[in-house]
């Protein structure tokens, strides 16, 4: 399907249009396309390798399942990341039923080496963010995220947080403002850039 006659010159809309006639290869091509993106929402919410597989796994199984119920097709990608997002959520719920496992972090996992002063000033602000994040309601922080993280413009944020758009915009705008202010309470000098794509 890849680098066939569909490819990536197909719309979202059209390949789960031909999804729809029975052309699996057409779902192939929307799994490749968006797999990415559905893992950083999964990732965003749930902190084991196997957890997020999962996660991802059924949320295609869901699409799939549910494709003919898209009322929007040339919605796909946020309809899909709001799968993603509600089954992130139940495997949490899951999750607090079983032991939680901590892994190790690899060392050598990440291959960029920024200097110690970037380092001090990154894990600062990391720090001071993580704290900030952590008061934010769970809608609020993943608005956020799949702003943040994955670009979705508002009309696509609000189908995902299944809200109007004016609602979406209310709920990002407070929460940028409410990181903003826990930093500047925290004394980061808010006048540094601070890319929360404001």
């Amino acid at each position: 399907m890849r680098g066939g006659p569909i490819g990536n010159v197909a719309s979202d809309a059209h390949l789960v249009a031909l999804a729809r006639d029975g052309q699996h290869g057409a779902f192939d091509e929307l799994y490749h396309r968006h797999v990415r993106s559905v893992s950083r929402v999964v990732s965003s919410v749930l902190a084991t390798p196997e957890d997020r597989a999962d996660a991802v796994q059924e949320t295609f199984i869901q699409a799939f399942a549910r494709l003919h119920d898209l009322r929007a097709p040339d919605q796909f990608r946020s309809w899909l990341l709001s799968i993603g997002k509600n089954e992130a959520r139940a495997a949490v719920r899951r999750a607090q039923r079983r032991p939680v496992v901590v892994s190790e972090i690899d060392p050598d996992e990440h291959s960029v080496e920024p200097g110690p002063v970037d380092l001090a000033e990154l894990g600062d602000l990391a720090a001071r963010l993580g704290v900030a994040r952590a008061t934010l309601s769970a809608r609020a922080a993943t608005a956020l995220t799949l702003t943040v993280a994955l670009g979705l413009s508002p009309s696509e944020l609000a189908l995902a947080l299944g809200v109007s758009d004016a609602n979406a915009k209310v709920i990002l705008h407070r929460a940028r403002k409410h990181l903003r202010r826990s930093l500047a309470d925290s004394g980061w000098d808010t006048t540094r850039p601070l890319d929360l794509h404001s």
